[in-house]
């Protein structure tokens, strides 16, 4: 699968913690698409997850197009204190429909603990995610 957002909305931070169970309260914007690779025990199976962290700078766009190639999911990460990050999910939603035939989404909303700075609400994250059949979720 491949993680797609804005810049800074804590791709590298969530992919880290799921991958590797670290976290750092500060990253250095990603200007490479890097993968993270582990072997989960899955139903008695191993399963092997490969994830692609994109960059989200603009400029890095067309560069991204070829991740898409062989995904079968994509996470939109947002941040729930940028509203700009969340206003630019239906930019990325169309890519990947253009990009990607057979894929499943899941929409995730970043940095929930910084609630009094939220500009976003859950109900706006949840309403986006119903528009398109994405699983939703938040976390911080």
């Amino acid at each position: 699968f491949i993680v797609v957002g804005m810049s800074g909305v804590g791709k590298t931070n969530i992919l880290t913690k799921f991958f590797s169970n670290e976290f750092t309260d500060c990253s250095e914007t990603t200007t490479n698409a890097q993968i993270f690779r582990q072997v989960l025990p899955i139903k008695k199976k191993k399963i092997k997850i490969q994830a692609w962290d994109t960059a989200g700078q603009e400029q890095y766009q067309s560069i991204m197009r070829q991740y898409y190639h062989g995904a079968h999911g994509v996470i939109l990460v947002y941040s729930v204190v940028d509203r700009q990050s969340f206003e630019s999910l239906e930019k990325y939603i169309c890519e990947v429909k253009a990009n990607i035939s057979d894929f499943s989404l899941i929409l995730c909303a970043n940095k929930s603990d910084l609630s009094d700075k939220r500009v976003v609400s859950v109900q706006e994250g949840k309403n986006l995610a119903d528009k398109y059949s994405m699983m939703f979720l938040e976390t911080s």
